[in-house]
């Protein structure tokens, strides 16, 4: 499995995100909360045809790899919390919903 990039500038150097917000910024004129304009400036600024290439190049890798790894598995659970479950009393001994001391 490649390395996955880290941060934002892999996603920044795609161009998808100075394409999506071209549009958006001719029509509003830059009117973005101050972090993302920030953000776009940079991308405006730093992003070439190369570096979406390249990134795009990465990303399809990317997707090849986690593709074969995953060819004989149909499915994968995952929890959708990062904290483990409350118990929930009406399904402990008793089962009156009141809890247990």
């Amino acid at each position: 499995m490649p390395d996955i990039p880290q941060g934002e500038d892999f996603f920044t150097a795609l161009g998808d995100t100075a394409a999506y917000h071209e549009p958006l910024i001719k029509l509003s004129g830059m009117t973005y909360m101050p972090p993302t304009k920030l953000d776009m400036k940079q991308i405006q600024q730093t992003s070439t045809a190369a570096d979406s290439a390249r990134s795009h190049d990465a990303l399809a890798l990317i997707r090849r790899k986690i593709d074969a790894a995953f060819t004989a598995i149909d499915l994968v659970v995952v929890p959708t919390d990062p904290e483990p479950a409350s118990p929930d009393h009406r399904f402990v001994e008793g089962g009156d919903g009141k809890p247990q001391a």
